[in-house]
């Protein structure tokens, strides 16, 4: 007789996040639940639960640059429960399980032409001469952000003012209150546009988030690099006037940028593997000089697009779905 049982996986949390670099990150673990539904669910033969790298699909530009990892849990072997079983009814059974995921385990990321992604896959046989295993899997994120307490993190979450100036002419001042950014959140960003010289007219003022993408060669046949910007307040007319006014005292404005959500719209910083990503916030300014020639200036900063330390949902994409596949 056919076995007719259905598979699902819940997961406690749908990211697993990692405190401390490859090399001092202590791991964390995958926690959830196995739900078998049918007729035959109390006579299990085998249950095994697996982390493993989404593979790419088929006629599909982006390739997977996830590493080799299958990391699993037997729940069930040879009809014997070793693990956390409840008979929900009759036909209803779960059972828990926990993958330890390793401290050095690659982030997951989405880019134009790569990705590495992890999903949790249950594989369920029923005790039955005639069968089949039953899958089922679901997404799942793998993030890193340094220790809370970290001496890293203190000094990167110190307020931030950059200050430049441009031939004795200009004075540049970009300021916001951490170097450290989440996803799906706003920022507030400060600018003070100082002349040093008359005869400056301001024109384009714009604070940009912008991204830049590494994939250094492991998986591709030459290391490249993409630049975008990921988000941008323009203000084409300063608090000194219209368009092209000359600057007589020094302006200063503020902006909201808001960060794009994760995978879909921004990537992490990861600083290792495969695939790397970097942050950049700059103030850029169109100025005139007392000759009418037309300058394009930007100061920038480095800053860190981190996750969230407390849980919450993420939203990852279905592979084919992915707004990196379409940019």
């Amino acid at each position: 007789m056919l076995s007719t049982i259905s598979v699902a996986v819940y997961l406690d949390s749908p990211e697993a996040i990692m405190y401390g670099g490859p090399r001092e990150a202590n791991g964390t673990a995958i926690t959830g639940r196995v739900v078998v539904t049918g007729k035959n669910a109390a006579q299990m033969a085998s249950l095994i639960v697996t982390l493993r790298g989404q593979r790419a699909r088929m006629f599909h530009t982006q390739q997977s640059a996830a590493p080799a990892t299958r990391v699993q849990a037997s729940l069930v072997v040879d009809g014997q429960n070793n693990s956390d079983h409840t008979a929900v009814s009759d036909r209803t059974h779960a059972w828990r399980f926990a993958l330890r995921v390793p401290g050095d385990m690659a982030e997951t990321v989405y880019t134009r032409g790569s990705f590495v992604a992890y999903e949790v896959v249950a594989e369920a046989r029923a005790i039955s001469a005639f069968a089949a295993v039953q899958s089922r899997a679901v997404p799942v994120a793998i993030k890193r952000t340094p220790p809370t307490d970290s001496a890293w993190a203190s000094a990167a979450g110190a307020a931030v003012e950059e200050n430049a100036a441009w031939r004795s002419q200009l004075e540049l001042t970009l300021t916001t209150p951490s170097r450290i950014m989440h996803d799906a959140q706003t920022v507030s960003v400060s600018c003070l546009v100082r002349p040093l010289t008359k005869g400056i007219r301001l024109g384009r003022v714009a604070v940009q988030l912008s991204e830049r993408i590494t994939h250094n060669g492991a998986w591709h046949a030459q290391p490249y690099t993409t630049t975008r910007v990921v988000a941008e307040e323009i203000d084409p007319d300063p608090e000194t006037g219209g368009l092209g006014q000359t600057l007589v005292h020094e302006t200063a404005a503020s902006y909201t940028l808001h960060v794009p959500p994760a995978y879909t719209g921004i990537q992490y910083d990861i600083h290792r593997g495969a695939i790397r990503a970097h942050h950049e916030l700059a103030l850029t300014v169109s100025i005139a000089d007392a000759q009418d020639r037309v300058h394009n200036l930007r100061l920038a900063t480095p800053v860190f697009v981190l996750p969230l330390t407390r849980t919450r949902r993420t939203s990852l994409p279905r592979y084919e779905d992915a707004a990196a596949d379409r940019l």
